[in-house]
Formats: structure tokens, C-alpha cells, sequence
């Protein structure tokens, strides 16, 4: 029985112990996970900022295609109308 009770006041100590390290450990361990969040964050933006970078630089580099439906649609629509008399036809601007 003394054996037992002399183990359970070690145990006790080892808990109190570990317990008093642990609330020790834990504001550096919060600094760490608060840095952590911070750099992930800082990443994204700095990532989409890239991405926006890029895509405005492909905008300024390619050529317009809008212009160009106009007068593609023109010819279509002088073929359809001229498919009703068995021909077709071709407008040039």
C-alpha cells in the first residue's frame, strides 16, 4: 500500500510537471501558428497578384477578335439570304 501511494505522489508531480510546461510552450506555439497563418496568406496574394499581372499583360498583347464577328457575320447572313434562290453568295467589303 505504500508503494503505491508513493507512486501516485510521483505521478502527481509528473502531471503537474508536464502540465506547467505545456502552459509554458503554448504562447511560442501560438506565435508559430499566427506567423504560419500570416506567411499562407501573404503567398495567395501574392499569387493572385501575379495572376492578375499576367492576365492583363495577355490582354494587352492579344489583338482584339470582336471586329472581326462583324463582318464574318455579314457574310453569313448574305449566304442564308441567298441559299432560298439555289446559290450561294459571298459580299466583299
Amino acid at each position: 500500500m505504500t508503494g503505491n501511494l508513493v507512486q501516485q505522489v510521483f505521478d502527481g508531480g509528473r502531471l503537474r510537471a508536464n502540465v506547467s510546461l505545456t502552459e509554458a510552450q503554448k504562447p511560442e506555439l501560438v506565435f508559430v501558428y499566427l506567423k504560419t497563418v500570416q506567411q499562407g496568406s501573404r503567398e495567395v496574394s501574392d499569387a493572385l497578384v501575379g495572376h492578375r499581372k499576367a492576365f492583363e499583360l495577355r490582354q494587352q498583347l492579344t489583338p482584339p477578335v470582336v471586329p472581326h464577328f462583324g463582318r464574318a457575320n455579314a457574310t453569313v447572313n448574305v449566304r442564308v439570304a441567298c441559299a432560298g434562290i439555289g446559290g450561294t453568295a459571298t459580299r466583299s467589303n
